[in-house]
């Protein structure tokens, strides 16, 4: 029955026997109406397309003239099997199928692993265009032709071992892994993998063409060739390895190996791979004969190579250390120390984070983060934190004796006496005892060189003292205290903090507006580190704890200039500090490091001028008051901490640089809360272009 013209009916259609032949959709009716099959046939004389939904009750065929393509969008449904007959094209759309099996006579079928449903007998040509990753898990026989096509996975999962014809892997990747018979051709573009079997036995063979890859595995794998293998020139053999020894992708051929050439690239390079292993990649159980054109791996300090036993039909892969140095893949001093000493430990070492670096692609990058995490880095950027942070005692001190004689843009406790010009300020009383106590907070931050990262860190606590006259001029004292310094390095995955317990003793005197003040201090400190090493293929977490000492001697020179608004007080400031670590041993895995201990000295000078002025506020006394200077300091401006790997040799690090110039600011408000005390609250900051360090301290003083 022949229907052509297109037809206004809406009941659908349906094909209880024999054939229905149309030319196009519409000859079918409304395009809502279905087709069922109960038997029989529909016959496309010319190409087109339908959304139609279609209900095989029985067994339905589809007969496509040849040239002619007819295409199935809507759902195929029921118990009854599809068969495809006609030299033209069926293509199925449909995700949602969900019918009997298949059969394909004649002509092609065009489908998908969620269209094509059930077994499939074909003695035509099945083709699965795969666009997206899915899975086939029926039975694939007859003698017909078998195309892989599209960009996606196809997984056979089924036992095919029945079919006897030819695949073609135009594109994408075909992972069987279940057994597909029959001989197989690798196109350019096309990938078969799996760890199935391919083959018939003898008289199938599986060739591998130019532009083509065989890649045995899903991940590590073996595929089984049931026959002959071909590698043609031109063609690749992808190979990933395991961690643990001599596991790796293989082929294992029954019959005959043939290599007319090709590649052999090793595409494990994630930090998963054995230097001292070699790997069988293909073996033969009838003859070998031929070679691989080349090997290559995206190692960046390993050489693949491959190894021909023909007597054990065998080929493996196996490497050696290649001429490139660790430090040639560097960009910074302290990624080429810790380079160069990684890479003295030697590959016989059997370090393991020698062999995690020996081991990693080729990519600068990732090397040189590599390379900073393992440097322990922390352990000299914290002695940048301490060393900066010894200030914090001398700045106390300072302020302390100023304000026992009555310096400029000190915390004071002045006394006022009346007189027939008004108020004014009396000659400060130095003849009695003091007591002190100041609180302080700061957050700052170093920014990195291009070597170094940059570090923060704050810092916190309290120091108080007392002191007396000895004369005229001079006054001494003692002070303590104890602050906390936490610091981190974000870019290197490492943090530490430290307990800082000081001691002091200081003094000072005035001869009119010449003010002459010095000190020397100690501090004890009990540091900890922790930094956290993530690359390919290792990780570690890595702790430490050991003690530092601070010593340092420092003296302030200034000159008092009265004004009739505000009184002016230029000064100079010198400091010696010397900084010395214990040795420490970190705990964690193979990436800790130990070293000796180590001592870093560093000068400060600092030039400025301090401003105060005067006045009631609110029934008291109050001074606010200023200064700007500028410090240089000159000597271990890099601290450096040199450290080694277990039976290695040491090498050195250096941590954020100490800005070598930097603006000093201070300003602050101070109020004379009875006749013997006062209490002040002020701001300090230290700016370069590379660094910033704010706080803020409060202080009380009072006299008996």
């Amino acid at each position: 029955m022949v229907l052509s013209n297109d037809n206004r009916y809406t009941g659908g259609t349906v094909i209880a026997g024999g054939t229905l032949e149309v030319s196009r959709d519409a000859n079918l009716g409304d395009a809502a109406g279905g087709l069922t099959f109960q038997g029989g046939a529909l016959a496309a004389a010319a190409s087109f397309n339908t959304s139609r939904a279609i209900t095989l009750a029985q067994s339905g065929s589809f007969d496509v003239a040849a040239g002619a393509t007819l295409g199935l969008a809507g759902t195929v449904s029921g118990g009854g099997d599809l068969i495809k007959r006609g030299a033209g094209t069926l293509r199925l759309g449909n995700a949602g199928n969900a019918y009997g099996n298949t059969w394909i006579q004649a002509g092609t079928l065009v489908g998908s692993a969620s269209s094509i449903r059930g077994n499939v007998v074909n003695d035509g040509a099945l083709v699965f265009e795969q666009a997206a990753d899915g899975v086939f898990d029926g039975a694939i026989s007859g003698g017909g032709a078998l195309v892989k096509a599209g960009s996606g996975t196809l997984g056979l999962s089924g036992d095919s071992s029945g079919f006897t014809g030819s695949t073609l892997i135009q594109g994408g990747r075909l992972a069987t892994n279940g057994r597909l018979g029959g001989s197989i051709s690798i196109g350019a573009g096309g990938v078969l993998g799996g760890s199935g079997t391919v083959g018939s036995g003898a008289g199938s063979a599986i060739t591998v063409a130019a532009g083509g890859i065989l890649s045995p595995g899903n991940s590590i794998g073996t595929l089984t060739v049931d026959g002959d293998l071909v590698v043609e020139q031109g063609a690749r053999f992808a190979v990933e390895t395991n961690p643990a020894g001599s596991e790796s992708d293989l082929v294992h051929v029954t019959g005959n190996a043939t290599l007319n050439g090709g590649a052999v690239a090793h595409i494990g390079a994630s930090g998963n791979y054995d230097p001292r292993a070699s790997y069988t990649i293909l073996a033969a159980d009838g003859s070998l004969s031929g070679r691989f054109d080349s090997v290559t791996s995206d190692f960046a300090f390993l050489t693949p190579s491959l190894a021909y036993d023909y007597g054990a039909r065998r080929v493996s892969l196996i490497l050696a250390r290649n001429e490139r140095t660790m430090a040639s893949a560097a960009a910074t001093r302290n990624q080429r120390a810790s380079a160069g000493a990684i890479d003295s430990l030697g590959l016989a070492s059997g370090h393991a984070v020698y062999d995690a670096l020996v081991q990693m692609p080729d990519d600068r990058g990732l090397l040189q983060s590599s390379f900073d995490q393992l440097s322990g880095e922390i352990h000299a950027s914290a002695k940048t934190v301490l060393l900066q942070d010894s200030r914090y005692v001398r700045d106390a001190i300072g302020a302390r004796l100023g304000a026992a004689a009555d310096s400029v843009g000190a915390v004071s406790a002045p006394v006022l006496t009346a007189a027939g010009d008004g108020a004014r300020l009396a000659a400060p009383n130095t003849r009695g005892a003091a007591a002190w106590l100041q609180g302080m907070g700061s957050w700052s931050h170093v920014d990195g060189d291009g070597n170094a990262a940059r570090v923060r860190s704050s810092t916190g606590g309290f120091l108080m003292g007392v002191d007396a006259p000895v004369s005229e001029a001079w006054r001494v004292g003692m002070m303590a205290g104890y602050s906390r310094s936490d610091f981190d390095v974000r870019d290197r995955a490492s943090s530490g903090d430290s307990d800082n317990y000081h001691l002091g003793a200081y003094g000072g005197g005035q001869w009119g507006a010449l003010g002459l003040r010095g000190g020397a201090a100690y501090s004890w400190h009990d540091i900890a580190t922790r930094r956290s090493v993530s690359m390919a293929g290792f990780s570690d977490r890595l702790k430490a704890g050991y003690d530092g000492r601070t010593a340092q001697v420092f003296a302030d020179l200034s000159y008092r200039i009265e004004t009739p608004s505000v009184a002016l007080e230029p000064y100079a400031n010198l400091a010696y500090v010397n900084f010395r670590t214990d040795g420490y041993t970190e705990s964690g895995g193979a990436a800790a490091l130990h070293a000796k201990g180590q001592t870093s000295e560093t000068t400060f000078t600092t030039l400025g001028t301090r401003a105060a002025t005067r006045f009631e506020l609110g029934g008291a006394q109050a001074s606010a008051r200023g200064s700007l200077g500028w410090r240089h300091a000159f000597g271990d401006v890099r601290p450096t901490a040199t450290q080694a790997y277990s039976a290695g040799p040491s090498f050195t690090v250096a941590g954020a640089p100490i800005a070598k110039n930097s603006a000093v600011i201070e300003a602050g408000l101070d109020i004379q809360v009875s006749g013997n005390a006062a209490v002040g609250l002020s701001y300090q900051g230290q700016l370069a272009s590379s660094a910033q360090d704010h706080g803020v301290r409060a202080s009380v003083s009072v006299r008996f």
